[in-house]
């Protein structure tokens, strides 16, 4: 009988390690970390001293990028993430692309991330920002829609289409900034 009890138990014993050894280990993945800061670009304005506040985010990205299908559905890819959150992201881009020292006669301005993903259907990088400004009592929002179109379909376009988006929301936003600052100096500018 204990013989029969060891030989049975031997052939689950072998079964059970032969089905271990065929399913095998499971594959690791490797995460690829991405930030802001590749694509060369002059500052959106040497002259021009802005100090920026704090950048909410109401994207829904966080660290992994987000994906959206040509149906609206949204995909996190979890193998393909940020450095930091968007919001950080961005705002320390801006303050790379409006390096003049800070002083009294800042301009400052506060962000809103409102969409920061690769749109599939578009085979784009789009940002979407509200930017708060606010100078001598003065307040105004631009709104910004910028779209990239990818470089090609690796984190790293996916990652430089969207810093392509922010320097070009940066440009624009020197422009507005600046015309800003001359309104409120006329005293034709108004609290909108």
């Amino acid at each position: 009988m204990w013989k029969n009890l060891l030989r049975h138990f031997g052939v689950l014993l072998l079964a059970g390690t032969a089905g271990c050894a065929l399913m095998g280990t499971p594959e690791k993945v490797q995460v690829t970390e991405y930030d802001l800061g590749t694509v060369k670009a002059p500052p959106a304005s040497a002259k021009l001293g802005v100090e920026f506040g704090t950048f909410r985010n109401l994207s829904g990205a966080g660290t992994p990028i987000l994906f959206r299908g040509r149906d609206g559905s949204i995909v996190r890819d979890d193998r393909r993430r940020f450095l930091l959150l968007p919001e950080h992201l961005v705002r320390r881009r801006l303050v790379e692309l409006f390096p003049a020292p800070a002083t009294e006669e800042d301009v400052r301005v506060y962000g809103t991330l409102n969409r920061f993903e690769i749109d599939g259907g578009d085979n784009a990088a789009r940002l979407v920002v509200d930017y708060e400004a606010s100078w001598k009592g003065k307040h105004r929002i631009f709104h910004h829609t910028v779209q990239t179109p990818l470089g090609g379909d690796t984190g790293l376009d996916a990652a430089r289409a969207l810093e392509k988006c922010v320097i070009t929301s940066a440009g624009k936003l020197a422009g507005e900034l600046e015309l800003f600052k001359k309104e409120v100096a006329s005293g034709k500018g108004k609290s909108k």
